[in-house]
């Protein structure tokens, strides 16, 4: 049976800068309980058309997946992958039908698991290392996928397959000294995108466009409490979201494929999470966050620019939310609430 959550909003302190005249907002689906419970954050990735892959971890340490095939309408319950995990995992489609997700071990290796077809799956392949920060990877082109770590000495680490996960490159060491997880993206023109914290607290991206050389690490600046999220809009433009001291949620845009950046526009907020920000595969990107409220809240630009304001949509989170498009203008986000359930809301 469907289990549709409803969240009653008293009044609060949340420092949320909502304007009293905000762009109308088209509708999300409301909070839907899918089960649990589990103690990761979610992370959820597109397949092939209607067909999204959200993995988390159990309280057994196991990573567990739940699909839908009809963009959210219903899913599948929930399969247990094996594993004893330490960190958040990370999935990404490969663009060539495949999800790959990657993991840490408690030996603090990088493992990966893949699927092709979105229900068997190729167990875990371990591909080494010693890794101190959770993965994050994204596709290129298709059947190419780049996964970034942090090892000990807090270099960035970059390990690479061509062929959907059969095989990996090996780890090679991009330098740095980073302080956060790292957040890859692809471009969506072929290059790759990877945004990491110095020392500094300062937003750096190392960006390549052909898998193999890296452009070496540039400073965009700024003071930034959490991890950063990026998603690509369209073709070359990149948009990375942070949080500032003052934990309101900064932007920060690029149209040339990473080679110049805007400056920070700051959409305000009083944010207690990492955010989250996916495309919409219709030209938008949303970036979702949890306030000091504990309220899951989303931010939407059409063209990259302006931005709608923040629509708040409830819940009790414990989670940071994790975001990814559905299908063609259609997005889910999944976070976990208070009862370590984990719930998805689908929007336009």
């Amino acid at each position: 049976m469907k289990r549709t959550l409803v969240f009653m909003i008293g009044v609060t302190s949340l420092t949320l800068s909502l304007l009293l005249h905000q762009p109308a907002f088209a509708a999300f689906s409301g909070f839907e309980l899918l089960g649990g419970p589990f103690v990761s954050d979610p992370r959820c990735t597109f397949r092939t058309t209607g067909d999204v892959i959200c993995a988390m971890l159990g309280t057994d340490q196991a990573l567990y997946f739940t699909r839908t095939v009809n963009s959210g309408v219903t899913w599948s319950g929930f399969l247990s992958l094996g594993g004893l995990i330490v960190r958040n995992p990370s999935c990404t489609d490969d663009i060539a039908g495949s999800v790959i997700c990657a993991v840490i071990g408690t030996d603090n290796a990088l493992y990966v698991n893949r699927t092709s077809n979105g229900t068997t799956w190729s167990g875990f392949l371990r591909l080494g290392g010693i890794i101190t920060s959770e993965p994050s990877c994204t596709s290129r082109v298709a059947g190419e996928v780049i996964c970034a770590v942090l090892g000990t000495d807090q270099a960035m680490y970059v390990t690479r397959t061509v062929n959907s996960g059969v095989t990996w490159s090996g780890f090679l060491s991009l330098g740095g000294v980073i302080v956060r997880n790292p957040a890859c993206i692809d471009d969506s023109a072929g290059s790759v995108i990877c945004a990491v914290i110095g020392t500094d607290n300062a937003l750096y991206i190392n960006r390549t466009s052909n898998g193999t050389t890296w452009g070496g690490f540039q400073s965009l600046g700024d003071i930034v409490v959490r991890n950063p999220s990026c998603a690509s809009r369209v073709g070359r433009e990149v948009i990375c979201a942070v949080l500032g001291t003052d934990h309101a949620l900064y932007v920060n845009r690029t149209v040339d494929a990473g080679v110049s950046w805007g400056g920070f526009q700051d959409l305000g907020g009083g944010i207690a999470g990492n955010p989250s920000c996916t495309n919409d595969d219709a030209g938008g990107v949303i970036c979702a966050v949890v306030g000091s409220d504990s309220s899951l809240y989303v931010n939407r630009t059409t063209d990259g620019v302006s931005y709608s304001g923040f629509q708040n949509l409830g819940g009790i989170i414990s989670s940071d939310p994790n975001c990814t498009f559905r299908s063609t203008g259609g997005v889910v986000c999944a976070v976990l609430a208070k009862d370590s359930g984990l719930y998805v809301n689908l929007g336009p």
